[in-house]
């Protein structure tokens, strides 16, 4: 069994990872654990990182549920449901195969609406054609009557007229909710024109953030609040889009998002754009996905199948009820009295973690607007797991448990970098990388040259790798030989006891991973700021 103990003066928590999930159920029934099942069923069959897997399934869910209820918010406010989720992941991470696994159910379902209107075009063109010959002989009957000065030929032609323009043929709209490739103004347009529900989606969101001038970001964050979108045209007709909800779900390479972040006529972070995102860099999980195919494990493929099936068809049944009461007001969904009071601790906590010098005083954009994004995942995921009623504790306290791993991951990206942390971080993951891999080097130990290699990222600079073996030598947890040829040309080897050369690799904090995993468990950790050392 693994586990980790995150203590401070105050209370400790234990993250037990032996399992994902426990107590599964017999029969699956529309519930937060069935959930959390497809999740790991999900994970399970790509074995892309949880925190990755979590984005697109939150995205899917929020698109689902965002046309048909808002929420009411404990902290006073009727809110949309509508969720901004941002994954940074490098070439190789299975991006795109966990997205489609996810987004697939909103595409086919948006392809399956339109299949049945894709002949439309050419019969419309040949009903324009007539209609437009038929204005053209009225056109000239009303001219006729006017050379004349026929006054009673006119108003009788000129109400042939108008009654013709009100017959003018007009094709049926095809359905859009998801758009990828596209400009704001046209993602406006559609919201106005054709659906007031829409998606951004896109596994390889540079294309976003290479479209996402000033206006771009202004828009998205009004719509996200809510608000209406007033679009002033000089050659078009203008309009508003009123009450529209918009998802974005986009997946990132960490260099492309850096260069997102230092565009400067962008304004991403001043703009107030990213703070509504919830965004995450999970652990890679390259060089651990094995193939796992046995015989003896059948049945849980099976058993894991169901649980996608489930998430299927529970979204495609919001779907088309999305669009059956499109244009009805959207249900308001309110939190019970438990569950009000989980978001109140939870706001609180977050609030004295903003005073000065708090842990979340250099992310106070993002902090802001974290208790809202608590409120929307609630209410998702109440909606989206068909429970009834009220939003319960638990989901209460599930979004809460949530929101603080987003919070650490935010803060992880944006917040203060402290050069001290920074390197004993570095020398915890350098140690863990020794750990796991020491079967390959045991008998000679880490040529320095290979794990400046081959390394954990972050720590593949002399300096980098020089000051965390520095701080590990400290501990005696490793010395490092010198040989001849350089200062590259050494050998790192791990101080173990006993002769089977197994390792115990302390944990002062939990990997990211691992308390992603917890969330899945049957009962949440109940995660507090500071146990996450953020």
């Amino acid at each position: 069994m693994k586990s980790y103990t995150i203590s401070n003066n105050a209370s400790q928590i234990s993250i037990d990872t032996s399992t994902v999930y426990i107590d599964e159920p017999e029969k699956i029934i529309n519930s937060l654990a069935s959930f959390k099942q497809a999740i790991h069923a999900v994970q399970s069959e790509i074995q892309s990182p949880v925190g990755m897997v979590f984005g697109s399934a939150l995205s899917m869910a929020a698109s689902c549920t965002q046309g048909l209820f808002d929420v009411a918010c404990p902290g006073g406010g009727r809110s949309p449901t509508s969720l901004f989720i941002l994954t940074i992941a490098e070439s190789g991470e299975r991006k795109t195969s966990t997205d489609a696994k996810f987004m697939r159910i909103v595409s086919d379902f948006e392809q399956e609406k339109n299949d049945g209107i894709c002949l439309e075009p050419a019969a419309h063109k040949v009903e324009y054609d007539v209609w437009k010959s038929q204005r053209k002989a009225y056109q000239k009957l009303l001219d006729s009557a006017v050379d004349q000065g026929n006054e009673a030929s006119i108003l009788n032609h000129k109400t042939k007229l108008l009654a013709h323009y009100e017959k003018e043929p007009r094709t049926t709209p095809a359905l859009r909710i998801i758009f990828e490739d596209t400009t704001m103004s046209a993602l406006l347009e559609s919201l106005a024109n054709t659906s007031p529900n829409a998606v951004l989606n896109s596994s390889e969101g540079g294309i976003l953030f290479e479209r996402a001038n000033l206006g771009f970001l202004l828009r998205a964050n009004k719509v996200w609040d809510g608000g209406d979108v007033f679009v002033d045209r000089s050659s078009k007709p203008s309009y508003t889009v009123r009450n529209a909800r918009l998802t974005i779900s986009a997946m990132i390479q960490k260099k492309t998002f850096e260069h997102a972040l230092k565009r400067k006529e962008s304004g991403a972070r001043s703009s107030g754009f990213f703070a509504r995102f919830l965004v995450t860099e999970p652990d890679s999980t390259q060089g651990t996905r094995f193939s796992n195919f046995a015989p003896t494990q059948e049945s849980q493929k099976t058993k894991n199948q169901e649980y996608i099936d489930w998430l299927r068809n529970r979204a495609l049944e919001l779907l088309h009820e999305s669009l059956e009461t499109d244009g009805q007001p959207r249900k308001l969904v309110h939190f019970s009295p438990a569950a009000a009071k989980v978001w109140k601790n939870f706001y609180n906590e977050v609030e004295s973690a903003l005073a000065q010098n708090g842990v979340l005083s250099d992310i106070k954009d993002f902090a802001s607007k974290i208790s809202n994004n608590m409120s929307r995942i609630a209410a998702v995921l109440h909606c989206f797991c068909g429970l009834k009623g009220d939003i319960s504790a638990e989901t209460a306290q599930f979004s809460a448990d949530l929101c603080k791993v987003y919070i650490a991951e935010f803060k992880k990206l944006f917040g203060f970098k402290d050069p001290i942390a920074i390197a004993h971080s570095n020398a915890t993951r350098v140690y863990e990388f020794l750990c796991k891999n020491h079967q390959k080097w045991k008998y000679y130990g880490f040529p320095k040259s290979w794990l400046l290699r081959h390394g954990p990222y972050g720590c593949r600079s002399s300096i980098e790798l020089d000051t965390a073996l520095g701080i590990l030598e400290s501990k005696n947890l490793v010395r490092v030989e010198r040989q001849h040829g350089g200062r590259s040309s050494c050998s790192v080897i791990l101080n173990t006891t006993g002769f089977n050369g197994q390792i115990s690799i302390p944990k002062l904090s939990p990997p990211m991973e691992d308390v992603w995993n917890s969330l899945l468990q049957s009962k949440t950790p109940n995660i507090s700021l500071i146990q996450l050392r953020i």
